[in-house]
């Protein structure tokens, strides 16, 4: 089972689990072999020496084994078996290490910060490995391979490089200094391989070096899994992201393994998967998530100081780290007693040595995961405040599609009900006549952007509007404040849309959206796409009369520096809508240079936050061109042309902002 305290998590073998493990050991048996294994049980009961000498189990003991390998403790701690090298290993990681090789484990997850001593445990896992085939008589026939076969230890990394480093400095260093291997199985190093007696083998590989996925792999070590990169292809012009390539190699290594050494259920060997945290949906998150129903998967998730016990200050202070609503920050002395039993969900108190105040207070959320170990999302938020995601969504609003992710080519449409009604309205002649018209901000010019896909990632699709002007504070270079009137954006529309398996998103097929917009009332003033793939829409949709052009948020990050202002100065107001959220939360910043860009992590999207961006962006600029609207306590012959079609008590968020005198309303644009 999956223990979980403060932010993380750790594997325990229940005695349920253990019971439950031998009686499923028990029922492959033969008879033959039951009759086998109750006999050796009672000679072990009786004790008897002279019994044990000519026991059954020592008779089968000595087919498999040239001699019986020593207890983990030993063969760390002994300088015949690995020198001196683990004098100064930490005792927890001792302790767990016994814990390992004990226990009923094929699989060694480890996770946490950065430095407590991932790679250090993993290459003692591997020394162990290579010890208990050194102890076989004949290893390749008791793993049932053919005699000349080949066992091998992969070990993969980022790239060759750290690949190698791992290998031979951590791996090779130790059993050079061990007289035990120098005696009975030295080896002989090549550039990319330690080969050893038997036809035994480490091999230190890239995660691009798909030679590795062929050998007969009995373990493995997965450096610095959440980090291997991710790779590419295109289709029909259109990039596409493969899934996650730790997954990838994972399951390819597992089904070698499988195919090659399990026997009724166990495998002999090890796989280590050793990594820092990035988030919750990284690869060791998804190991252990499935470790809590795989008693046979073996976790460690640490903080440095919980490791390192006796290297930092007694003295420490307390950081609150947040969840998608409450911001992380460093507590006051004493601050955390309120915290202590009034914790909000996925909220953690993490108690840090004083040590680390200069590293929490330079970044937190970066201390968090490198230090701490816990997952808080980006490496690199560019959303820092992201209790302003949440503070801009207006719950009383639904997604108005039937569909949150809409698989293009399957149902799928406007809930027009919750979009627009019909209301009479005076014609020019003094007619009446019944319109469709939008229930918020009915006169109120719209902005759509569309980030447009083919087979690859999805589209995503925002349309929004002007609801009204509220006054900001906002202070000069030289440190004066100055006041400005500035828009309230209120999004009418966000839709993720996926191609089907196999299949692509139809861009001619995709414009029928747009008109199905127009026809139900909403007045469009410009329709933007990204300049992928967007030339014949926009070409098509100048030709039915829209304004239409091409605005791409991956050129320039003024978009989403934008839609960030909007943010802190809540001038955004959004419905609940879980995929823009979550894309909100993920985007990172990343600087090369004095070039800056805004981007999603490997095996993440932004598409409707893309196109969130862009609309924010339009609307802010198409403002600047516009004359300002009246200002509260001015007189002025302006009439107010923003007509409402519901009782106030049921106006959206930024209509009753505007009968409060906080947001004053945009005027009809005819532009």
């Amino acid at each position: 089972m999956i223990k979980y305290k403060d932010g993380h998590f750790r594997s325990v073998t229940t005695s349920e689990e253990i019971e439950a493990s031998l009686a499923k050991d028990l029922a492959r048996f033969t008879p033959d072999e039951r009759a086998a294994f109750d006999l050796m049980v009672q000679e072990l009961a009786l004790g008897d020496q002279e019994i044990l000498n000519n026991s059954l189990y020592k008779t089968a003991s000595t087919l498999e084994w040239i001699q019986q390998p020593v207890d983990m403790e030993t063969f760390v701690k002994d300088p015949y078996f690995l020198g001196n090298t683990c004098d100064t290993i930490f005792p927890k990681l001792m302790e767990d290490l016994n814990e390992l090789f004990t226990g009923d484990y094929q699989e060694c997850v480890l996770s946490g910060s950065l430095g407590f001593g991932k790679s250090f445990m993993s290459s003692i896992g591997v020394c162990r490995v290579l010890y208990e085939i050194s102890c076989m008589r004949a290893p390749q026939h008791s793993f049932g391979l053919a005699h000349d076969s080949g066992i091998a230890i992969v070990c993969l990394s980022v790239n060759e490089l750290l690949a190698v480093k791992v290998t031979f400095e951590n791996v090779a260093t130790k059993i050079k200094a061990s007289p035990y291997f120098q005696e009975n199985f030295p080896f002989k190093p090549t550039k990319k391989e330690l080969r050893f007696p038997k036809n035994v083998w480490v091999a230190a590989r890239a995660t691009t070096d798909t030679s590795a996925l062929g050998l007969n792999a009995i373990g493995a070590v997965m450096d610095e899994s959440n980090f291997y990169p991710t790779r590419a292809t295109t289709v029909m012009g259109n990039k596409r992201e493969i899934p996650d390539p730790a997954e990838v190699i994972y399951n390819a290594l597992k089904r070698r393994m499988k195919t090659r050494f399990e026997r009724h259920g166990k495998l002999p060997g090890m796989m280590f998967i050793a990594s820092s945290k990035i988030d919750n949906d990284d690869f060791t998150a998804k190991r252990i998530k499935e470790a809590a129903n795989n008693p046979h998967i073996f976790v460690r998730d640490y903080s440095l100081w919980a490791v390192k016990t006796d290297h930092y200050s007694p003295n420490c202070f307390f950081v609150l780290a947040g969840n998608e609503t409450v911001e992380s920050k460093i507590l006051e002395a004493g601050e955390e007693v309120q915290y202590k039993d009034s914790l909000e969900d996925n909220t953690i108190l993490v108690k840090v040595p004083e040590d680390f105040r200069s590293d929490f207070e330079t970044d937190l959320e970066g201390s968090l995961r490198d230090l701490a170990g816990i997952a808080t999302g980006a490496i690199h938020p560019f959303i820092q405040r992201r209790s302003k995601i949440h503070a801009a969504v207006d719950h009383t609003r639904k997604h108005p599609f039937t569909e949150k992710v809409w698989v293009f080519s399957k149902p799928g449409q406007f809930i027009w009900d919750e979009m627009v009604r019909l209301r009479t309205e005076r014609q020019p002649g003094g007619y009446e006549e019944q319109i469709l018209r939008p229930l918020i901000n009915p006169r109120a010019l719209r902005h759509i952007h569309i980030d447009p896909s083919l087979t690859g990632d999805a589209t995503g699709l925002v349309m929004a509007h002007v609801g009204g002007f509220k006054n900001v504070i906002r202070r000069a270079q030289d440190g004066r404040k100055f006041t400005e009137l500035a828009p309230v954006i209120v999004v009418d529309v966000m839709l993720r849309i996926e191609p089907p398996k196999g299949g692509e998103i139809v861009l001619g097929e995709l414009r029928q959206l747009v008109y199905d917009l127009s026809a139900h009332g909403y007045a469009l003033q410009l329709i933007t796409m990204d300049s992928f793939q967007a030339a014949d829409s926009l070409q098509t949709y100048r030709s039915k009369g829209y304004k239409a052009e091409v605005l791409s948020v991956d050129v320039t990050p003024d978009p989403y520096d934008c839609l960030k202002t909007m943010l802190y100065e809540d001038r955004l107001q959004l419905y609940e809508y879980s995929v823009v959220l979550q894309e909100l939360r993920d985007v990172e910043e990343i600087r090369k240079g004095n070039r800056r860009k805004i981007d999603h992590p490997a095996k993440k999207s932004k598409d409707v936050a893309d196109a969130l961006a862009a609309v924010c962006f339009s609307l802010q600029r198409s403002c600047l061109n516009q004359p300002l609207p009246m200002l509260q306590g001015e007189t002025s012959t302006y009439q107010d042309p923003w007509v409402t079609v519901q009782p106030s008590a049921n106006l959206p968020a930024s209509s009753a902002a505007v009968e409060s005198g906080l947001i004053f309303p945009m005027p009809f644009l005819t532009g």
